[in-house]
């Protein structure tokens, strides 16, 4: 059950850039823009996160809090034993670089697949859209200090998920998966539901994508000029995004690792991993 007792007064940023990603070639759906999150603290001034396309940094104002360092997910946000491939952050699949990496249910006789949040954290933003004539889900959450999570096509979402959607975003389009904020930024806890059903019924694809991104500072990746150059357009995402496979709990984490990669072309080349 998502808390509405956390409210954010949020801050237009004269920064914000809305764009879009996703493995699919519409609409490329990456994004530049504006995370506005709350510290856990009910006394203390909400931080807002911005990203600063001047030096390519995000940033918060107030300061945001510490994390735990190193960052572990207090959960996984789906049963990892049922996952049979993975999808590695930090490619190039098909004609586009991908931040996100991705889970896998090959073994699935449906679609329906039980995602819950890894972090506490704020639904800030996310797309509703319609592609190869199915509705799919894109989702953002950001952590009070900083850790950001996305989902992208989950089929069916939770009731509490889907109330916010139906109140802050748009009708589906076909190939129209552009970012809506919500507003306010709505906080959830680490174990509540997000999706119940994932990936495509039509073509049998039991899969979902799933990219973390650290806004305290860019990855290593990022600070390569080859990369930075090539890799900048949506800096936001490819210079924050993580190898987020050791922040799943230590068992998780190991099962991942050791399961095949679902993109052949590629396998488990990464630039974060």
């Amino acid at each position: 059950m998502y808390m509405k007792k956390y409210f954010l007064t949020l801050i237009l940023c004269s920064l914000l850039v809305v764009g879009c990603s996703s493995d699919s070639s519409i609409n490329n759906k990456q994004r530049e823009g504006t995370h506005t999150s709350q510290t856990k603290s009910s006394d203390k001034t909400p931080a807002m996160w911005f990203f600063d396309e001047g030096t390519k940094t995000w940033k918060s104002s107030p300061d945001a809090p510490p994390c735990d360092d190193p960052f572990v997910f207090d959960q996984s946000p789906v049963n990892v034993s049922a996952v049979t491939s993975v999808l590695y952050p930090g490619q190039t699949r098909g004609n586009n670089y991908k931040a996100h990496g991705g889970f896998a249910f090959d073994n699935s006789q449906t679609n329906e697949i039980a995602v819950s949040l890894p972090l506490d954290a704020f639904l800030v933003e996310g797309s509703r859209y319609i592609e190869s004539g199915e509705v799919q889900y894109l989702l953002d959450f950001v952590s009070d200090c900083g850790i950001a999570v996305r989902f992208d096509h989950l089929r069916i979402l939770s009731d509490d998920v889907m109330k916010i959607i139906d109140d802050n975003f748009p009708e589906a389009k076909v190939n129209e998966s552009r970012t809506t904020k919500v507003h306010p930024a709505v906080k959830f806890q680490a174990g509540d539901s997000i999706a119940t059903s994932v990936g495509f019924i039509e073509t049998k694809n039991v899969s979902f994508d799933f990219g973390v991104y650290d806004y305290r500072q860019r990855n290593e990746a990022s600070k390569d000029p080859t990369f930075a150059s090539e890799k900048g357009l949506f800096a936001s995402q490819t210079f924050y995004g993580v190898c987020w496979f050791s922040m799943l709990p230590q068992a998780d984490a190991q099962r991942i690792q050791s399961l095949p990669s679902r993109d052949v072309q590629m396998g488990t080349t990464s630039d974060y991993c």
